[in-house]
């Protein structure tokens, strides 16, 4: 059968054409067998833009380089597992609700100083507005019907460790609301991703 990866990384997901493209050339496979994501973390480094990765040792380079580079590494070590255990699966998707997210769209009133009020919308929350609460499960089984991974799909701002200081007053790294569930499944399927 076909051969396609799938992968997810905690970056800016304008780097997603760069390291799919740094991942096809790794693996040998076509972009158009890729599917490349991100999760969305305010408690991680956020590279926005390409960045040179190919720097020497012993080369000054920014901490976001350094961070991208630890990435991309896992990202090609995970690919390399992945390739090297494949297995024929099957596939299926799933549709349920979940009741976590909630619309951001707040209307508030602002007076200048000649009494003149204006509207406007900005964030904050607004448990009256609507949010789709689709939650979207697509599963990959191997042939004895076990699960080997999952693709998640939800509505959510998933950062509720923006802002955190649980790291000696200083943010902590957290994979935020996305690793949770991921942990959570990996943990109830031991083996999947």
């Amino acid at each position: 059968g076909a051969t396609s990866l799938i992968m997810c990384a905690e970056i800016g997901r304008s780097l997603s054409p760069q390291l799919a493209r740094v991942l096809s050339k790794h693996t040998g496979l076509p972009l158009e067998a890729i599917i490349f994501t991100s999760t969305h973390s305010h408690a991680t480094p956020e590279q926005t833009e390409p960045i040179d990765l190919y720097f020497e040792k012993g080369t000054e380079v920014t901490s976001q380089q350094l961070w991208v580079k630890l990435a991309q590494d896992q990202m090609l070590a995970a690919a390399d597992e992945a390739l090297a255990n494949m297995k024929p699966a099957s596939v299926g998707i799933g549709y349920s609700e979940s009741f976590i997210n909630a619309n951001r769209a707040v209307k508030y009133n602002q007076t200048d100083k000649d009494g003149k009020v204006t509207q406007t919308i900005n964030l904050g929350y607004n448990p009256t507005g609507v949010s789709d609460k689709t939650l979207a499960a697509i599963q990959f089984n191997d042939e004895s019907g076990n699960p080997v991974a999952f693709i998640i799909n939800y509505p959510v701002h998933g950062v509720v460790m923006h802002g955190n200081t649980i790291l000696d007053g200083k943010t902590g790294v957290s994979a935020d609301i996305p690793g949770i569930v991921s942990g959570f499944l990996e943990t109830k399927y031991p083996g999947s991703v």
